[in-house]
């Protein structure tokens, strides 16, 4: 079997001083090897090919190795390989059953009640006019002129019987509302203080609004990741993402990004930088350019997110780039010093994958789990009144669930990419009685990198 790709760190406890660790430890290693004679293989071993090479991929522990044929023949394995093997999740005990640890696990996550996660919408406006944004068609919802003295009230009340809070910022664009946001954030710091819950921010922005203050601000409120987004070379970009008086963008987000990952550097900060590439009928060497644009020193700070313009109710073009066909990206990032990100989402298929205690905020103060269509309601459960009080609609949050939860679904008890997928995109889900899966390509390969 050849060298794995991962690093196992079985073998390296030997070289501990300690003689009485040693013997714990051999202790162990001798029980184990007992047990591998019950060794079977996991149900969630993937096997796929990559640049002309064999490998094996876990979905639950995300592990990969490199291997000679299509198959894990168990009795051709020495104890060291299966051992090996063992700890990254590819051989499991014979008496284990993964299936319903999954399940165990995934309704311990949906429903925890330790955290919460606020994703902000105080605006669907936006001073950009993309064409395929989904949100313009729905920027005439009622903004509240009380939406930040509600959420304040909301905070107070609430914000203490959680263990961690995150607030993401959404729009729309939500730096047309720099100073709104952060004078409310001022009020959560407050909070913090007095009722001593954990905090965090993340931000998804086109980037335009972008200065050094405010980074200096997102830093500040212990934002962990901000998102910006370009869409393909300069060319291309200026078709696509102009202002709302058809200005071109390019230039200005690409300034901005330098200067963002100047402060980063300066603060010796550790906030994540997600610079996501939308790929609308976009080739390889257009990638190249914009990748380009950054110093090797700048890229060593910016994690790269492929994805495809994909149709919505409001925009219908074909698009030749496909979910499943991201590696040619994947590889040139890596190749040219970037990161590539990896899902994040603990044992769900997305954010919305969970109870109450998740959801978007929006102008009208209304609560949604998904607002990638808002022509439909199926996503609204509920809304904040002026005092600050949630008020839920539960048969809403339990249909919600029921087309979250992927384990009542046999195609899906039975895939090996179950732990990467969880069922899929719950919206469409509940909008078609379908299922859309995650590709492989989107949510496992990614894993491979770095």
């Amino acid at each position: 079997m050849p060298k794995s790709n991962f690093t196992t760190v079985l073998w390296a406890h030997s070289i501990k001083k300690s003689l009485q660790l040693r013997k714990e430890r051999a202790t162990k290693v001798s029980v184990r090897m007992l047990r591998l004679i019950t060794m079977k293989e996991s149900k969630y071993n993937v096997y796929f090919e990559h640049n002309n090479k064999e490998y094996i991929y876990n979905s639950i522990s995300k592990a990969f190795a490199k291997i000679d044929a299509n198959e894990l023949n168990l009795e051709r394995l020495s104890d060291k390989e299966k051992m090996l093997l063992e700890e990254n999740g590819f051989l499991i005990d014979d008496s284990r059953d993964e299936l319903e640890e999954l399940e165990y696990v995934y309704n311990k996550y949906y429903y925890s009640s330790t955290s919460l996660n606020i994703i902000l919408t105080p605006t669907l406006k936006c001073n950009f006019n993309c064409p395929y944004c989904f949100e313009k068609t729905n920027a005439k919802m009622q903004e509240r002129v009380d939406y930040y003295e509600v959420l304040k009230k909301y905070a107070a009340k609430y914000f203490k019987y959680y263990n961690s809070v995150e607030i993401s910022l959404f729009g729309g664009e939500p730096l047309v509302q720099a100073k709104e946001i952060f004078d409310f954030l001022e009020t959560v710091s407050m909070l913090k203080e007095k009722e001593k819950f954990d905090y965090t921010i993340s931000i998804t922005t086109n980037g335009s609004l972008l200065t050094e203050q405010i980074v200096r601000l997102l830093i500040k409120n212990n934002c962990r990741a901000i998102q910006i987004t370009i869409d393909g070379y300069k060319d291309i970009h200026d078709k696509q993402r102009t202002y709302s008086n058809g200005r071109p963008s390019y230039d200005v987000i690409i300034a901005n990004i330098k200067q963002l990952i100047k402060v980063l550097i300066e603060k010796e900060s550790n906030m994540k930088f997600i610079l996501r590439l939308n790929l609308k009928d976009i080739g390889i060497t257009d990638v190249r350019k914009t990748l380009s644009e950054f110093t090797e020193k700048e890229r060593e700070h910016i994690e790269l997110l492929f994805r495809p313009i994909y149709e919505t109710n409001s925009y219908k073009e074909n698009n030749s780039n496909k979910l499943d066909a991201l590696t040619q990206f994947y590889d040139l990032g890596e190749s040219m010093g970037y990161s590539i990100v990896k899902s994040n989402y603990l044992y769900k298929t997305c954010e919305a994958c969970g109870d109450d205690n998740f959801f978007y905020l929006m102008p009208d103060l209304t609560l949604w789990k998904c607002i990638n269509n808002m022509e439909t309601e199926v996503a609204k459960f509920g809304y904040i009144s002026e005092d600050g009080q949630v008020n839920v609609n539960g048969n809403k949050l339990m249909e919600w669930r029921s087309y979250a939860n992927c384990f009542k679904d046999e195609n899906c008890r039975k895939c090996s990419k179950l732990p990467d997928c969880f069922g899929g995109c719950i919206l469409q889900k509940a909008m078609t009685g379908r299922r859309l899966c995650k590709t492989f390509e989107m949510s496992s390969l990614p894993f491979l990198y770095n």
